[in-house]
């Protein structure tokens, strides 16, 4: 069982969506170390930054991202 699914287990945040802002909450609040968790609807989880060619303004990247050609 991964750490997600342990009955019992305590979470301080939970986010609902999986797209740029519930990632982006996710990201934040782990660093702040408050055991976010995550959910998704579907199996693809990313939302419309899975399916976007240009990526501006990512906490992970300090520069505009854009897919592979």
């Amino acid at each position: 069982m991964s750490a997600a699914t342990q009955p019992g287990q305590v979470r301080e945040v939970v986010m609902i969506g999986s797209g740029p802002v519930g990632y982006t909450a996710a990201l934040c609040t782990a660093r702040a170390q408050l055991n976010p968790l995550l959910f998704g609807r579907s199996i693809f989880v990313g939302g419309s930054l899975t399916t976007t060619i240009e990526v501006e303004n990512s906490p992970a990247s300090p520069t505009v991202s854009t897919a592979p050609s």
